[in-house]
Formats: C-alpha cells, sequence, structure tokens
C-alpha cells in the first residue's frame, strides 16, 4: 500500500481511509442525497481501489499454486 500512495499512508491507516470512505459511498447513497456527485466519488474509489492490478499485475494475479517472482538482490 505504501508503494501506491508514495509512503505517505501505510497499511493499516490505507485500510482504515478505504473502509470510511465504502461506509460513507454506502450512506449517501442509502439516504438518496446528491446521487450524481455519489456516483463520481463511487467511480473514483472503484478506480482507486484496481489500481494495483494495473501497477502490480505480476503479484495480484499470481494464484495461490504460482510462484511469485522474486526481486533480484545481486
Amino acid at each position: 500500500m505504501s508503494a501506491l500512495t508514495f509512503g505517505i499512508i501505510h497499511g493499516e491507516l490505507a485500510s482504515l481511509s478505504a473502509a470510511i470512505t465504502d461506509i460513507t459511498i454506502a450512506l449517501v447513497l442509502l439516504s438518496f442525497r446528491v446521487p450524481r456527485s455519489c456516483a463520481v466519488l463511487l467511480i473514483g474509489h472503484a478506480v482507486l481501489v484496481s489500481t494495483p492490478l494495473v501497477l502490480f499485475p505480476s503479484e495480484m494475479w499470481a494464484g495461490p499454486l504460482q510462484r511469485r517472482s522474486k526481486p533480484n538482490t545481486s
């Protein structure tokens, strides 16, 4: 997670902020207030959450039986 935020936000704080964003979007959707801006937030959140699929494909698409590539340390 820190690679996506350039080291600004680390593990637990990033998970907490994503959870708070999810809950906020859900509450706004359920309240039927400002649906257009909520749709923009929802699309933006979906794009940001799925960026690791594009930026780190070898780590994200490695199945449970496949070996993950290790960086060359020499």
